[in-house]
């Protein structure tokens, strides 16, 4: 055995001598080292939670794009008063999007009002995404979330319930890994803010406090013009729908195109209002920046072939009834 290889064996042995006994003592990273909190009333389900495919599915169905990326899984997050810089280093890994009181996240500690919990995780945009915006998307955070991205403020949200997203695109690197981190303060039954029945010490009627990402995070790519939201209103004695498309665009004038099996409509986009992302930095009264695009609203009226209606009408006992009906069979006022 030569002199090289007799060295190369040495080096073997020491490094399982150092590694060997970190692992057998649990010393693991990642995927391996995430384990719901024992000693917890389970459902038959969180048998089937795992790091890595955690709520798998698309998180808005009303309004699906064929690109998008899942950003639960294993996040760092550090919890440290509210008045503390963030953090260099951090306390472990969370399972997002489970809140850090449960279980299934992996931590179950409590918060509170005296700190603030953050997140840090790093990702990639595909390639193929190039040449579009790329919205960040949360569809929730109790209650307070500051977000940045590779160190620059992208946006804040104040509320526990609602989804909110942010255009990050001018904060992204153009290529390799992003960081991204959000900072969360939660004062859960020491704030003013809706809270449900979420208090700090939960018992009898009241339930622990949910703080942090409990609901899904995602990135998705997007057109400079593209679809907001909808929001449809029937008008059943019309037989007809009312569909309003808030469209985001950096242009003045855009024109868009809907249809279904049976019908097209175009129409002209008309301003309607500025379309603002606040940006601040821990300060919840700054002003929000310049606005970077506009919001317009195209509106169509959608006929029905079949429509029902549901009144409630009084019998001649004195008894309400609930009565179903096809809208065009339904009594008119006179």
């Amino acid at each position: 055995m030569n002199t090289s290889l007799r060295a190369t064996l040495r080096r073997l042995v020491a490094f399982s001598a150092i590694v060997l006994p970190m692992l057998n003592a649990g010393f693991v990273s990642g995927a391996d080292s995430w384990k719901p909190v024992p000693g917890n009333i389970m459902t038959r389900w969180a048998k089937d939670v795992s790091p890595k495919n955690p709520h798998p599915e698309y998180p808005r169905p009303s309004l699906v794009r064929d690109q998008w990326m899942n950003l639960n899984g294993l996040w760092d997050f550090s919890i440290v008063p509210t008045n503390a810089p963030q953090p260099t280093t951090f306390d472990g890994k969370i399972l997002v999007p489970f809140p850090v009181e449960s279980a299934l996240s992996g931590v179950k500690k409590t918060v509170g009002a005296q700190n603030r919990l953050w997140y840090h995780r790093k990702f990639t945009v595909p390639r193929k995404w190039r040449g579009q915006r790329v919205l960040l998307h949360f569809g929730a955070v109790d209650w307070e979330a500051v977000v940045s991205v590779n160190g620059k403020a992208v946006g804040s949200h104040l509320g526990g319930y609602d989804p909110f997203s942010f255009d990050i695109t001018d904060a992204l690197k153009s290529s390799g890994e992003q960081e991204l981190v959000v900072a969360v303060w939660d004062p859960s039954d020491e704030g003013p803010q809706p809270r449900g029945k979420q208090v700090k010490r939960g018992e009898g009627i009241w339930y622990t406090p949910t703080t942090g990402i409990w609901q899904t995070p995602w990135l998705e790519p997007v057109n400079s013009a593209h679809i907001e939201s909808l929001k449809i209103t029937p008008d059943l004695d019309a037989l007809s729908v009312a569909i309003e498309i808030p469209v985001s665009t950096t242009g003045q004038n855009s024109d868009l195109k809907v249809g279904g099996p049976r019908w097209t409509q175009s129409h002209s986009l008309r301003q309607r209002h500025p379309h603002q992302q606040r940006q601040r930095q821990g300060n919840r009264d700054s002003p929000p920046q310049t606005p970077v695009s506009e919001t317009l609203v195209a509106q169509f009226t959608v006929p029905l072939r079949l429509a029902r209606h549901a009144d409630v009408e009084r019998e001649k006992a004195g008894r309400n009834r609930i009565l179903l009906r096809h809208a065009q069979d339904r009594p008119r006022a006179r």
